[in-house]
């Protein structure tokens, strides 16, 4: 196995594609007048550029770095002494300084490696000291001289006592309402930004700094844009930005160009950042992580901290949008949202109900909300003893309904017992003959106006027998008949005997309409459907078997439900539904859907469940 890279000078790790040169540490500090091989910690995380990645991931966070004993430490850079490095990013390298002729200490940045550096990166690190230089805002981190010394670009800047928030979220989450007031104050400097045609591109937690009064400040333009020119140094499908906090449209360029919406994502990804100590998205590679940011949605922000309250949530996942038109506008929007949600006033990204207003009023309104709170709860007490008094006549109204409706049922059962007991009495009067009891017994189930109508085909049968001069014998058969059905008006009777034979005929034609030859199995069994139209028998044959379903309106057959074995019976009920019961090997009693064609249920003889 080929030994690692290292830096000739100071023995620091090198990428796996190096040849054993001077790190580029080593080469900002021969440029800028410091020993060779002076230790250094690699501080940031750069910006993901065409460049080949490092052999190990850097932090992401802005640590500060303790300078050197001795008082050899300073070392002097024009008009500055460079006290210690406090800041490394992908471009360049921030130094705590001490400005000589104006006696203050100060922020420089240089261009790492400046001597070595190509025209694009001198011209970006120009152009971040331009972009920056034209803002003038108190959370926007001031330039203050732009120049060069012995061929080394360099800008010094405003000096920020304070930590970066990568540091502050380090080890656990921001509480809420401050990553809200901080991400506020964030949003309104990169509005004012966006309003003088500068975007940052690369807004992150190790770019806000916070400083001792707990004010945060934008820092590192390094990526910054021109909106009006649409000026860029990247070339065809470059990528420039930290993977975790930029836009998909950042993260391909297929998707479009940055806008203004594109630091709304990122302001986001801070947001998200604070309140979880963990970015929206990572992954082990960077391939990974863009492919994340461009398909994935990011974790329900409150599964990872639950006590963030649900407003603060939806406003982050809103930023988090992939499509840019459902995010904020504006960081100025975002600013406003937030600004409400600090008021406790309602959100406009998810609109509350009446409670939820009612209840955000109370919080800004303590006082007069107490004073309501008694007055509705004096009228609660008051009306307790209205709504028991309903609520007791509701009861009392509940139990007479429940003892009508049960009355009503006792009587249905009654007059189902007496409708079984007077067709039992008139088969006996029929067969002595009697056709006066019979025809009382007939008159005294027609059902009453309002009451259910519980006769059946048999009560047809037999008024039809009981009228008198119109007794006539309709057929005569040799075998024996096994099964009869009237259609529901009473004008056709369906015969079936023991040898198979079914027959239809016309009451008041006094005719036969239709004949089923006889079969060689016994299966005359016959019923018409309660429509009056569809009469179900058994076709006889041995296979298949099946059920015909006749329409005697057009006089057709209509369909053939399938049998297991021999039919032994068949019944219709009152919706319609046709019950069958065939002898096979597990004597299946069937229930069909006549419409569909189809078996709804089949259970063995004796477990019959409907």
């Amino acid at each position: 196995m080929p030994a690692e890279p290292i830096c000739e000078v100071c023995g620091a790790r090198l990428p796996a594609n190096a040849l054993g040169e001077p790190c580029p540490a080593c080469l900002v500090r021969s440029a800028i007048g410091q020993p060779a091989g002076a230790s250094s910690t690699s501080q940031g995380e750069p910006p993901l550029s065409e460049s080949p990645p490092p052999a190990k991931p850097r932090s992401s966070s802005i640590e500060p770095r303790e300078a050197e004993p001795g008082p050899s430490s300073a070392r002097r850079f024009g008009d500055y002494e460079l006290l210690e490095e406090i800041a490394r990013g992908g471009m360049g390298v921030v130094y705590r300084a001490r400005q000589i002729g104006l006696n203050r200490f100060v922020a420089v940045k240089v261009l790492l490696a400046a001597e070595f550096a190509n025209e694009t990166s001198r011209e970006r690190f120009r152009r971040e000291a331009e972009a920056v230089a034209s803002l003038n805002h108190p959370n926007i981190v001031s330039i203050y001289e732009v120049g060069e010394h012995e061929g080394c670009p360099y800008f010094s800047m405003e000096l920020i006592e304070g930590r970066s928030l990568a540091d502050l979220t380090r080890e656990k989450p921001v509480p809420a309402r401050r990553a809200a007031q901080w991400l506020k104050t964030i949003a309104e400097a990169v509005h004012y930004a966006h309003q003088r045609g500068v975007l940052h591109r690369d807004l992150k937690p190790s770019n806000v700094l916070v400083d001792k009064a707990d004010v945060p400040h934008v820092t590192d333009f390094g990526l910054a844009k021109r909106i009006e020119t649409g000026e860029a140094l990247t070339q065809t499908g470059q990528v420039l930005g930290t993977p975790s906090y930029m836009p998909p449209e950042q993260a391909d360029p297929k998707r479009g160009e940055a806008a203004a919406t594109s630091d709304v994502y990122s302001l986001g990804a801070v947001l998200y950042h604070s309140l979880t100590a963990r970015p929206p998205f990572m992954a082990e590679t960077l391939t990974q992580t863009l492919r994340l940011v461009a398909e994935a949605e990011p974790v329900s922000l409150r599964l990872l901290n639950p006590g963030v309250p649900r407003d603060l949530e939806t406003i982050c996942h809103k930023c988090l949008e992939k499509d840019p038109r459902h995010r904020y506008p504006t960081a100025q929007d975002l600013a406003d949202e937030l600004s409400r949600f600090l008021s406790d006033e309602p959100i406009r990204a998810r609109p509350i109900n009446r409670m939820g207003r009612l209840a955000r009023w109370c919080r800004r309104n303590p006082a007069i909300s107490a004073t309501g709170a008694v007055a509705v709860l004096v009228a609660v007490i008051g009306l307790s003893g209205v709504l028991w008094e309903l609520r007791a006549a509701r009861r009392a109204q509940a139990n007479e309904q429940g003892m009508r409706v049960q009355a009503e049922a006792d009587a249905l059962a009654a007059r189902k017992k007496a409708y079984a007991s007077d067709m039992a009495r008139l088969q006996q009067a029929l067969a002595a003959n009697d056709l006066v009891i019979a025809q009382e017994l007939l008159a005294r189930q027609r059902p009453q106006p309002g009451q259910p109508d519980l006769r059946g085909w048999e009560w047809r049968y037999f008024w039809q027998f009981c009228q008198g001069d119109a007794r006539f014998t309709l057929c005569q058969r040799s075998d024996m008949i096994i099964s009869v059905s009237f259609s529901s008006d009473g004008a056709l009777l369906a015969v079936g005997t023991r040898s198979g034979e079914v027959t239809v005929w016309d009451i008041g034609a006094r005719r036969m309409i239709f004949r089923k030859e006889p079969a060689s199995d016994e299966s005359g069994k016959v019923a018409f459907a309660p429509s009056g139209r569809i009469l179900a028998f058994d076709d006889g044959s041995k296979s298949p078997r099946s059920v015909v379903l006749w329409d005697s309106g057009t006089r057709a057959e209509v369909n053939r439900l399938g049998l297991k074995g021999t039919l032994v019976d068949l019944a219709f009920t009152r919706d319609g539904r046709l019950f069958t019961a065939d002898l096979s090997g597990s004597n299946n009693i069937t229930v069909w859907d006549i419409g569909r064609g189809i078996a709804l249920n089949k259970s063995t003889a004796g477990l019959f469940h409907t």
